[in-house]
C-alpha cells in the first residue's frame, strides 16, 4: 500500500490497526461543523466500502457491545497475528446516550470504564465524536490518545495526547503535540442523506431514553413496563432471528413499529444493517436476559397455581 500521500491520521490509524496497537480519538468541534462527516470519510480509507462505514457507526454503549460481539462491519488480523480485531468504529454524538446522568450512576458503564483500555484487544480505532472533549466523564477524558478538533466544515487539527506529572499536585496533566491539520472531502450526498434519518431516528431513541431514566433500575423497570406487543417482538424475533421492519409490520401491524422505536431505546434491540437501505433487527444481550427473567416468573407461577 502506498501511504506516502495519505494524510498522517490516516497513516496513524493504519499502523494502529495493523501493528496491534490502540487509537482512542477524540473528535470535537462547534455544532454542524462536520465531526461525523470526518469520522466517516476516515473510516472509508480503511473499510473502503460506504456500507461497511455505515455499520461501523454506533449510537450506544449496547451497540457497541454487541458490534464488538459479532465482528460488525468485519474482523481483521493484526501483523503479529494475535487479535482478530474491528479495524475502526465511530461512536456518533457520544453524549446522546452517554450523558453524565448514564456514565457516573449506571454500574454497567462503571465496569465498562474501569474495562476500557482492555477494548485494544478487540478494537484498533475508536472514534469518538462530540462538541466539546469535557463532554464524555473525566474516566474516560483521561483516556483518549489523540485529539481531533474540526474548527470549520471541511478543515480538521490532528494533535497527539501525552499525560504527564503535575509537580504542583497529585493529578496528571494533558499535554498536546501538534501532528498535522488539512482538508478533508465531503461525504457523497446518497450517503450521507441515508445516515441523517440514523440521526433523525436518534431524536425519537433519546426521548424514549429520557422517559426511561425515571425508573430506578433496569430490569426491574423493565419487568415492569414492557408492554405485551413489546415481548411479542422480542420472542418474535427470538424465535425467527433477525427480522425486516417490513416482517414486522406484517406480523404485529403499525403497533409493531412503535414497539420497535421502544425496544431500541431501551437496548432491547439492536439495528443491523445489512445492505443500503436495508436493516434487520436482532435481540440484543439485555433482551435475551429480559426473556429469561419473564420467562422463569412465568413458571413460577404455575407451579404456585398448581400447589
Amino acid at each position: 500500500m502506498q501511504t506516502n500521500s495519505l494524510p498522517q491520521i490516516v497513516k496513524d490509524v493504519f499502523d494502529a490497526i495493523e501493528n496491534d496497537k490502540w487509537m482512542h480519538v477524540c473528535v470535537w468541534g462547534e455544532p454542524r461543523t462536520g465531526k461525523s462527516s470526518f469520522c466517516m470519510v476516515l473510516m472509508h480509507y480503511i473499510y473502503k466500502d460506504w456500507e461497511k462505514v455505515l455499520a461501523a457507526n454506533v449510537f450506544s454503549l449496547n451497540q457497541l457491545l454487541y458490534n464488538i460481539k459479532h465482528g460488525i462491519p468485519q474482523r481483521y488480523p493484526t501483523r503479529n497475528q494475535l487479535h482478530m480485531r474491528i479495524p475502526i468504529i465511530n461512536w456518533d454524538d457520544f453524549a446522546a446516550h452517554s450523558g453524565k446522568a448514564k456514565t457516573q450512576h449506571e454500574k454497567s458503564w462503571d465496569v465498562f470504564k474501569g474495562a476500557f483500555d482492555t477494548l485494544g484487544t478487540k478494537i484498533g480505532v475508536l472514534l469518538v465524536n462530540m462538541v466539546s472533549p469535557r463532554s464524555p466523564t473525566q474516566q474516560l477524558q483521561e483516556k483518549y490518545t489523540h485529539e481531533i478538533w474540526i474548527p470549520y466544515k471541511g478543515h480538521y487539527k490532528y494533535d497527539k495526547v501525552l499525560m504527564r506529572q503535575d509537580y504542583a499536585g497529585w493529578t496528571a496533566q494533558m499535554k498536546k503535540d501538534w501532528i498535522d491539520e488539512d482538508d478533508f472531502e465531503p461525504v457523497p450526498n446518497d450517503i450521507f442523506q441515508e445516515y441523517d434519518q440514523m440521526r433523525m431516528a436518534l431524536a425519537d431513541e433519546v426521548l424514549q431514553s429520557v422517559e426511561d431514566s425515571l425508573v430506578e433500575t433496569h430490569m426491574g423497570s423493565l419487568v415492569q413496563r414492557v408492554q405485551p406487543i413489546d415481548l411479542t417482538l422480542l420472542r418474535l424475533v427470538q424465535t425467527k432471528g433477525c427480522l425486516h421492519g417490513r416482517d414486522v409490520e406484517k406480523e404485529l401491524g403499525e403497533e409493531g413499529k412503535l414497539a420497535v422505536v421502544r425496544c431500541k431505546s431501551r437496548g432491547l434491540l439492536v439495528p443491523i444493517r445489512m445492505a443500503e437501505h436495508y436493516y434487520k433487527y436482532d435481540l440484543t444481550s439485555l433482551g435475551i436476559d429480559l426473556l429469561k427473567v419473564l420467562e422463569s416468573k412465568s413458571k413460577e407461577n404455575v407451579k404456585v397455581e398448581t400447589v
